[in-house]
């Protein structure tokens, strides 16, 4: 009888850590789960960071602008910190109303209009909107930094769950 009696408490042995790792395995999911869904967030907020540091870059444009005699073009001579060199001036066309334009009206023109005032290129998609005179600048997520030609306008649109 006293095998028996090891034998069943064995098996509640097995039981007991079996219940462990499957309580476990649920907590992991649910922490995976939660953190997936929050990727998403973050990508909006890096994003919304990007609009926020794109209004400031065209108004400082703009600026320089009517400061410099409203012409047809600036040279935007950005510093930048931790670097030996300062960066060669970057010229960017001006419209009448003195917002930043692209070389060209095209999706091209607009993935360039970026590079010249963000310093680095937008690795999503890049789109003229010709019937509304903007640059539409899409992120993988689905989210879109549109920039409007006439007003100088920056708006993001985000993709809601």
């Amino acid at each position: 009888m006293l095998s028996q009696r090891d034998a069943d408490s064995d098996l509640l042995s097995v039981y007991r850590r079996l219940l462990a790792v499957v309580v476990l395995m649920l907590l992991l999911a649910a922490l995976a789960y939660r953190y997936f869904g929050s990727l998403d967030s973050l990508s909006s907020h890096s994003l919304a960071l990007e609009q926020t540091r794109l209004v400031n870059i065209v108004l400082m444009a703009r600026s320089q602008w009517l400061g410099e005699g409203q012409g047809e073009q600036i040279k935007l001579d950005w510093a930048r910190m931790h670097e030996q060199a300062p960066p060669a001036p970057v010229v960017v066309r001006i419209s009448q109303n003195g917002w930043p334009q692209p070389a060209e009206l095209s999706d091209a023109g607009c993935g360039a209009l970026w590079q010249q005032l963000m310093g680095y290129h937008w690795d999503g998609d890049v789109s003229l909107d010709e019937p509304q005179h903007s640059c539409r600048y899409s992120a993988r997520g689905g989210d879109t930094i549109s920039y409007q030609l006439n007003s100088g306008k920056v708006t993001l649109v985000t993709r809601t769950n």
